[in-house]
């Protein structure tokens, strides 16, 4: 049955689906320490363990923003894990001007930045970096 008001849930369905989208982002912020920690498993294997490509449209940005607010220590893991990249994709970091932002890079681009995004603060800025990221690895098949 449909709730008449937005602010309610529909037990259990919709209470299942939050608790499924908490737990994925909770083990989705863990990668990067778990990845440097293990040093033997792919971040697309890490990813797969988390249970993301079964359900990948519960993992939002604030979702996962609400999971960097229960665990602020792991936005540090996150920064660091985007400085490493030695690829194109993603990134993030503060902005010269103030805040943080997010940004795209790639052969195609000619290796200049592309889609910058503002955000006010690291969390924004790194749920929406965790976002694309896991997004751009859904269809890698664990090449990563």
């Amino acid at each position: 049955m449909l709730s008449l008001f937005r602010n309610e849930v529909d037990w259990p369905q919709d209470v299942r689906l939050l608790s499924e989208a908490a737990r994925i982002a909770s083990a989705v912020v863990r990668i990067p320490r778990q990845f440097y920690e293990l040093q033997t498993v792919s971040v697309y294997t890490l990813l797969k363990k988390t249970g993301y490509f079964n359900s990948p449209a519960v993992l939002t940005e604030a979702v996962i923003a609400e999971a960097l607010n229960d665990h602020p220590e792991f936005i540090e893991d996150w920064q660091g894990y985007s400085e490493d990249k030695r690829c194109g994709g993603w990134f993030w970091g503060e902005h010269p001007r103030g805040g943080f932002f997010i940004g795209y890079l790639s052969e195609k681009t000619g290796w200049e930045t592309r889609k910058l995004k503002r955000y006010p603060d690291a969390r924004s800025a790194c749920a929406a970096f965790i976002r694309r990221e896991v997004e751009g690895m859904k269809g890698m098949g664990g090449r990563s």
